[in-house]
């Protein structure tokens, strides 16, 4: 389809709206057999809803936004195809949008004498059937852009390791909870989220950098035949060797709070190396980091499974050797009827108190159980390093506390509280 792109509204109008025309109709080619009824006819026109280049309009015209907001570089590339996506269907369009890590600062209208820090191209996404069409589409609209090629997972375990460029120190905060960047961004304060999980695409939150655009992990099954969790350490052991690709991303996020969205796997963080690695690199490079370990409330009703849960925060805590707070999350789902049902306090699971009295309640319906917990119990408490803070996301009381925690943690002072 010579000189025609197809639009594709996806969040916002683009911003060269006055550039195209209104729609036209196409019909086939004029060789083609002519119809021998009015069905076959009606059949053969189609309206393909799509508009012709014209002479491109500055966008301060529409917008009345600076020019130097248009003048951002834009990114032409493939999307990767989401884990759970099967078949070929939708792999092949190219997408274009504007470089929103570049900033647009606040400006000032001086026709209607307002300030804004608008970005009307941030939502702005455009797909095309090829690379040339978007490249084409660019070059008329006079942008400067860059295509980023899609990336093949074709390189062999362990065969290189590059050079890691230096960054300056940051401050950095390492843990999965949504709720956390709707709190921080209602405290105005900046946030991003790095989706450091090749498997999970279809993240409900707007990511700044996501692993999946370097490898995921239907790739990995695919060509190396793994299963999904030796196809995950493949994918981390990857990013270790490609840390670089990275860096340069996070170079960008210059000196907000940066959530890395991490895997659920445990082998990541209990007896894998990769992951430490990674996290060691940063900390040479000055990234002041936390690790938030996240476990559901609901835990502390089972003896059995509050043990588990102690012993894997604190093979965590040895495993990763970083400043580390593990929260109890989801605590609005124990309604006080259920904390009223514990044997203990909430204090004596949060604290991790004596640990013989849990051994002792149940002793008598339970002693092999019993015998566990008073050894394991041991354990833990001659390490001396597993608490828990309690976390409610709709508790604003309980989500300042927790922020707290994790400023003392990294030495983050909000600027003017000193």
């Amino acid at each position: 389809m010579s000189g025609l792109v197809r639009r594709s509204f996806l969040a916002a109008r683009p911003l060269h709206a006055r550039t195209m025309s209104s729609s036209v109709r196409v019909l086939k080619d004029a060789e083609a057999p002519v119809p021998t009824n009015e069905a076959t006819a009606k059949r053969d026109l189609v309206d393909e809803q799509v508009s012709r280049i014209g002479d491109p309009v500055p966008a301060s015209l529409v917008s009345d936004a600076p020019a130097s907001l248009h003048q951002r570089s834009v990114r032409i590339y493939q999307p990767a195809k989401p884990a759970t996506m099967s078949g070929k269907a939708g792999t092949k369009d190219w997408r274009v949008d504007f470089d929103i890590l570049q900033g647009s600062g606040r400006w000032e209208s001086p026709l209607m004498g307002w300030a804004s820090t608008a970005d009307s191209q941030q939502a702005l996404s455009m797909k095309f059937d090829s690379k040339e069409d978007a490249i084409h589409f660019c070059e008329k609209q006079g942008w400067n852009f860059f295509v980023q090629e899609p990336h093949k997972a074709r390189i062999p375990i362990k065969s290189y390791a590059d050079n890691f460029k230096h960054s300056p120190g940051k401050l950095r905060i390492m843990h999965t909870n949504h709720g956390m960047y709707q709190f921080l961004t209602a405290l105005e304060r900046g946030v991003h989220i790095v989706n450091l999980d090749p498997a999970n695409d279809t993240v409900p939150y707007p990511c700044a950098v996501s692993l999946s655009e370097l490898i995921s992990v239907r790739d990995v099954m695919e060509e190396l035949q793994l299963g999904p969790n030796g196809a995950m350490l493949y994918c981390m052991e990857y990013l270790e060797h490609n840390l670089d690709w990275l860096e340069t991303r996070l170079a960008a996020l210059q000196h907000d709070y940066v959530i890395f969205d991490l895997p659920g796997q445990v082998e990541l963080t209990t007896n894998h190396p990769s992951l430490t690695r990674i996290l060691e690199r940063l900390q040479k490079q000055d990234w002041r980091l936390v690790a938030v370990h996240l476990s559901d409330a609901t835990h502390i009703t089972d003896p059995a499974r509050y043990i588990s849960l102690l012993m894997l925060a604190l093979r965590a805590m040895l495993m990763l050797e970083l400043p580390h707070v593990n929260v109890l999350s989801k605590m609005d789902l124990l309604d006080e009827e259920q904390q009223e049902q514990l044997p203990f306090p909430l204090d004596y699971y949060t604290e991790v108190q004596d640990l013989s009295y849990l051994a002792d309640y149940v002793e008598d319906t339970q002693p092999r159980l019993a015998r566990m917990c008073a050894v394991l119990g041991e354990l833990v408490e001659d390490f001396g390093l597993v608490a828990f803070e309690p976390l409610a996301v709709e508790d604003q009381a309980s989500m300042l506390h927790v922020l707290s925690v994790l400023d003392r943690a990294i030495g983050y002072t909000v600027e003017g509280s000193a």
